[in-house]
């Protein structure tokens, strides 16, 4: 038995054990309904398109998954913008048409108070 745990797999990884499962069992299937003399051939057959469908399923799916993911990523920023532009903006006492560069004459004002309080506490 290998180390791995079965119980905590993702349903996309359950689903792909459940597959490898069907698989094998309908290779099973296929050697003991094959005539004699031509079980390796049927096999082969067989195993080589469970194969490749394995691989194209197994395939889209993590592509699928990782464009979700992708998508979410590029959606984010969009998302961020929006909220950033339709946010309500700060109205900044004394503010000019500089841009807001000018903040708070106000700000200053309350900086000021404190050093002077700052230096009669010292």
């Amino acid at each position: 038995m290998s180390g791995m745990d079965w119980v905590g797999l993702t349903p996309n990884e359950r689903l792909i054990a459940e597959q490898a499962v069907m698989n094998f069992r309908a290779l099973n299937a296929a050697c003991d309904a094959a005539a004699d003399g031509t079980v390796m051939g049927i096999a082969e057959q067989q195993a080589v398109k469970q194969g490749r469908d394995a691989t194209r399923r197994t395939l889209e799916m993590s592509l699928q998954m990782h464009g979700a993911d992708v998508e979410k990523k590029r959606a984010e920023p969009d998302l961020w913008r929006r909220n950033q532009q339709s946010a309500p903006r700060p109205q900044y006492a004394n503010r000019d048409d500089s841009g807001g560069r000018n903040r708070s004459v106000a700000g200053l004002s309350v900086l000021r108070e404190m050093a002077k309080r700052w230096v009669r506490l010292g």
